[in-house]
């Protein structure tokens, strides 16, 4: 019976080279090595031929740090063992190659699992709640916030009342069909609105446009109010339809919230004022 390639505990060194004392306390590799340390305890092996194999809690280490620093290439795991001050401190000095990662990678998986555990419990006792890193790039990434779609607190009542109104005339529109029946001709069965919310937005907008020069002019319509819009077709999709009851309940949310803007593409976005002007955009976070 025989065990391990040697791998003593990290001490000092007397003369040469010590990533024991250069490395600092509260670096993340001394957390990494006392974790496996009480975690992993490597039994006794049979002799085989050639020289023994590392011990490994020496490869285990190597690669939870190295997947703490992002890194997942075992050839660059090979080459920072030789150059990095704490993969030295983990490898004593010793240097596993890329193969020999690979193997530990396969073959060790409840270690790992047993690591990974450990690290949690270690995590909860020190009062951590949550566990990860937040980095900021510059990426670009295509967003659904529409600045057309951004309503104001004035504009949250007339909208509403649009889209109820339009929700109206489709489910009477809906009961007329079911009383009166299909049509014989399938061409002559009325087709979904082509009618998009920027469409809506723009209306409603036009509207109180209107409203606001009437008032300016001293003028009114014959009926009271501008005309909504009498040759648009009542009938709705399903997604539309869906849309619509979903936008209504984010408008009802908004007044709650006493929110002075809302974008109707992404009710979960909030406006953040830029520039010298102090426009009106969605936030990135």
């Amino acid at each position: 019976m025989s065990q391990y390639r040697e791998y003593p505990p990290s001490n000092p060194r007397l003369i040469g080279y010590d990533p024991h004392s250069d490395l600092p306390a509260n670096h993340l590799a001394r957390l990494v090595d006392h974790i496996v340390d009480e975690t992993i305890h490597p039994g006794m092996r049979r002799t085989g031929k050639g020289q023994p194999p590392f011990n490994p809690r020496l490869t285990l280490k190597v690669l939870l740090y190295a997947y703490a620093m992002g890194i997942r290439s075992s050839r660059q795991m090979e080459r920072l063992c030789q150059e990095s001050l704490p993969f030295l401190f983990l490898t004593r000095g010793d240097c596993p190659s890329y193969r020999t990662l690979c193997f530990t990678r396969i073959r060790c998986k409840e270690e790992i699992e047993q690591i990974w555990i450990a690290l949690m419990v270690t995590a909860q006792e020190g009062g951590l709640k949550r566990m990860g890193r937040i980095v900021v790039d510059s990426t670009k990434l295509r967003a659904n916030a529409s600045p057309e779609a951004v309503l104001k607190a004035g504009e949250y009542a007339p909208m509403r009342a649009e889209l109820t109104r339009i929700l109206a005339e489709a489910d009477a529109a809906d009961k007329r069909e079911e009383t009166e029946g299909a049509s014989t001709t399938a061409v002559l069965d009325a087709a979904p609105s082509t009618e998009q919310m920027r469409d809506i937005v723009r209306r409603v907008r036009s509207q109180i446009s209107g409203e606001k020069r009437q008032e300016k002019d001293g003028k009114d319509d014959e009926d009271g109010h501008p005309d909504s819009h009498p040759d648009s077709n009542p009938a709705l999709s399903a997604k539309m339809r869906t849309r619509i009851v979903q936008t209504v309940a984010a408008i009802d949310e908004a007044e709650t919230e006493e929110r002075k803007h809302l974008c109707l593409t992404d009710p979960e976005a909030r406006m953040l004022g830029e520039g010298r002007s102090k426009q009106v955009k969605e936030s990135q976070l």
